[in-house]
Formats: structure tokens, sequence, C-alpha cells
């Protein structure tokens, strides 16, 4: 059905699939897009792939194909694929992005009611024992041929929401906790659209609203938690120590650098969009980011219309939302 498609991207995908088959002699030694597209609608098929090609660049399917790929970076792929899809229907920002002072570009700069947005977009990541559970469920579903409810949680520990939050937060305002590798502008607006493909993280989880509690406050050292030990500003500590990009031997100095420059780079967030894997589940406004970052309810509101109408279906990991 692929090669009777127009597109040559359709055959280029036919043969990567059909190199791919041969090679595996287990289930789980095929590539997860091969997992993901298993048993899938044809129509659904075609958007995802389609979404794929427009959003990446060369070598795709040698890429994505790849047995070795890691699981996060293929989740990536999709929820990348996804967001630009979805956001196809504002303009793009003209000429030039602005700069994020750093080395780092953003995903996708749109253009809402006449306000510039810049978008990064990223999954929060499995944890091993998610890993395991998503095997066993594509297992399952090659089995009995038909989707499978991906019931029950993984019973872990209760705060590992919020040090996963927190850390691809981190990630996008200084990774490796580098201040000159920032992701965000300081001109206009940045939201980050976050995909939760976890088994063991939901968008209602009340550790997640935590993190987020804490990510948009003035003054997160000052807040009182239940657990110093895994509250944000505690995770945020110990990720400077152990990148040694500060040294608590000077009180002062650490002092100035965790709330004066690394905070300040916190405080260009605007405000966060959640996704439970594709599907648009609620959006949160920063109101204590820097004035010049502040995005407002009818910009914000905009982006939520068309989210919650994109059809993410066909981007879905598992058959389980359909």
């Amino acid at each position: 059905m692929l090669r009777a498609e127009a597109q040559p991207w359709c055959h280029e995908l036919a043969s990567a699939i059909d190199a791919a088959m041969a090679a595996p002699s287990k289930w789980l030694e095929l590539p997860l897009l091969l997992m993901v597209l298993y048993q899938r609608p044809y129509a659904s098929t075609l958007t995802l792939t389609g979404a794929l090609v427009a959003a990446r660049a060369q070598g795709l399917w040698a890429d994505l194909l790849n047995p070795k790929k890691l699981t996060n970076t293929v989740y990536g792929d999709i929820f990348q694929a996804f967001v630009r899809h979805a956001l196809s229907s504002f303009p793009a920002i003209a000429g030039p992005h602005s700069s994020t002072g750093g080395r780092r570009a953003y995903d996708r700069g749109i253009t809402v009611n006449g306000n510039r947005v810049a978008v990064e977009a990223s999954v929060l990541g499995e944890s091993e024992p998610d890993r395991a559970r998503w095997d066993a469920l594509f297992e399952k579903q090659r089995r009995q041929h038909k989707s499978s409810a991906t019931s029950g949680a993984y019973s872990g520990d209760p705060y590992e929401l919020i040090l996963r939050v927190t850390e691809k937060f981190l990630d996008k305002v200084a990774k490796n906790c580098v201040i000159k590798q920032c992701q965000l502008v300081d001109d206009h607006a940045n939201l980050l659209f976050i995909g939760l493909p976890s088994l063991s993280a939901k968008p209602g989880d009340r550790d997640l609203s935590w993190a987020l509690d804490a990510l948009f406050s003035e003054a997160p050292w000052e807040r009182v938690v239940m657990d110093r030990v895994k509250d944000v500003w505690s995770v945020l500590v110990r990720k400077v120590v152990e990148k040694k990009a500060a040294d608590p031997a000077h009180p002062m100095e650490f002092d100035d650098f965790m709330k004066r420059e690394l905070w300040d780079r916190f405080k260009r967030v605007s405000g966060v969009v959640v996704f439970a894997e594709c599907r648009f589940a609620f959006s949160r406004i920063n109101y204590h980011a820097h004035p010049a970052n502040l995005i407002s309810h009818s910009t914000m509101g905009a982006i939520e219309e068309i989210l919650s109408g994109a059809d993410w279906k066909p981007f879905a990991v598992t058959t389980a939302a359909w």
C-alpha cells in the first residue's frame, strides 16, 4: 500500500520496513517505530509518517528504524512531529529567530495574534520500569491483535516525577547547569510543551502539580515542602553541585549563582503545555516570568484552542487511545 502512494518517501519507508522486518528474530528486537505502526489504520500511518518527514531532515528512516535508537528518542521524534503538525496553522515567526543567548535554538517560532511565541517541545522520558511495562504491552498487543489498555501504575518513588520534571526544565533552561546553554529567548514568550508517554506519569498527578507550583514561583528556595530531599530547589542544588557549576564551599558565590543567574533563566519560561502522549491535557502560565517573557491569557487561549482540536490519535504511541 505504501508503494502505491505517489510520494517518494512512501516507497523509501516501505523499503526501510522490509529491511527492518527481515533482521530481528524476536518481536521486541524490532525498532520501536515498527511497534508503534503495528495494527495501525493506514490513514493514521500516513499522517504520522508524513508528519515525521515534514519535521525531520535527511536520513529519516535509517535513523528512526534503527533498532538501537533509544526509546525516549523515538517518543521525542513523534511528539515533536505532532507539535509541528498541530501548530501549522499559526504563521511562523518572520525573519531570523531571536537569539537564545547561547548555542541552542528552540524548536519552532510561531506568531499568535501578532505575538511571537517560541516553542520548545520534549517528552518527559521513560524510567526502566516503564520500558519493561511498554515491552509487555506491545507484546500483548501483538499476540491479541487488538488494543490493550495501559492499566495499572508503577508504584515507585512518589516524588520521582518532581525530579524528572525539574531536570526537564533545567535541560531547556541551562543544559548541564551551563547558563549559556539556554534554549529560551529573552525578548518574547517561551512555551515548554511536555509530553507524558510514561505509564508512571499522568497529567493529573499531584506531584506534577507540586513541581509546577515551585517552578513557577517567585522564590522556590523559600517554599515549605513535605520532603526537602525531593523538592525542586533541592534537585537544582544537587544538579549544580554534580555538574560543578558552582562551589557550595563558597556560600555567597554559590547563592548568587543559584538565585541570580540560574533562577533568572527559569523566569524566561512563560508557561507549560502538558500532553498525555500527544493529547492536550492542560496549560499553565508562569505569572512570575520576566516582563518580556510574559504570555497573555488570550494568546495562551488561542494556542489551547488549536491544540485541543488537533487530531492526536495518529501520533498515539499505543492503540489503546483509539
